[in-house]
């Protein structure tokens, strides 16, 4: 934790001072010694977090804060143009919506409206879980390529949480076609047991997957007639949605 709290007192020297420091002006305003300062400044220098314009100058910010930037500019985006069409569907379906977006092997929570029912499902604003298990990490990995789905499941993220969780190329090929024939994705209990949802892609103007939505249920709650109603509210959201963010199906 110590090693963590220096490097973001030396990060945020920057926002407290000029554009650019030197190691003397980092060390004095962080309270730590030169050696020290130089060691964290060089592991920042050379992750991008750091830049400097030549070998005997100062320090200024990296261009990889734009980054964080723009991701976070782009999700504040999606969710706000999302909103009024999850709001309206969580009103329909009676169950938990999501909103999430793709983070590498992970999907990431950025949005989420809860129930009042006393048996409340899934995690909040924030949650992670990988790609090959939740309804909405589906609808990215219909959407990878053969090599790039072949990458994913021989990596070490491929982990079998419940006895139905899919951890076979094959049997996650099955699945693609259902989605690509049904438009939506599904979880029958295979991050969590007892969780069953059901996902929509959200697409941008050149028809790329931005993010999809989600309903969530307990799975006790959710009869066949109960899922197909739920699936048609889904899609219908993601493509209300999706039309907001300029899409237009040709």
């Amino acid at each position: 934790m110590e090693a963590i709290d220096r490097t973001f007192d030396i990060l945020e020297s920057f926002l407290r001072k000029t554009d650019e420091l030197s190691i003397t002006e980092l060390a004095e305003s962080t309270g730590l010694s030169p050696a020290v300062t130089h060691r964290i400044v060089t592991a920042l220098l050379k992750k991008g977090y750091l830049t400097q314009k030549d070998k005997r100058g100062k320090y200024a910010l990296g261009l990889k804060f734009l980054n964080f930037s723009y991701f976070i500019q782009k999700n504040t985006a999606i969710a706000n143009a999302a909103f009024p069409y999850i709001l309206e569907l969580y009103k329909e379906a009676n169950e938990a919506v999501t909103l999430a977006i793709r983070d590498g092997d992970e999907i990431l929570v950025i949005e989420r409206l809860d129930v009042s029912h006393d048996l409340r499902v899934g995690g909040g604003v924030g949650k992670r879980a990988p790609l090959h298990t939740t309804a909405v990490g589906k609808l990215y990995v219909s959407r990878m390529s053969e090599i790039e789905r072949q990458q994913l499941f021989k990596g070490q993220s491929i982990i079998k949480y419940t006895k139905l969780t899919i951890t076979e190329l094959s049997e996650m090929e099955k699945e693609i076609e259902t989605i690509k024939n049904e438009g939506c994705a599904y979880d029958r209990d295979e991050m969590e047991i007892g969780i069953w949802s059901v996902a929509a892609p959200i697409l941008n103007i050149k028809g790329n997957i931005e993010a999809g939505v989600a309903v969530i249920a307990p799975t006790a709650r959710v009869s066949k007639e109960k899922a197909n109603i739920l699936k048609s509210l889904t899609k219908k959201c993601a493509e209300r949605i999706s039309r907001e963010l300029g899409y237009r199906n040709k």
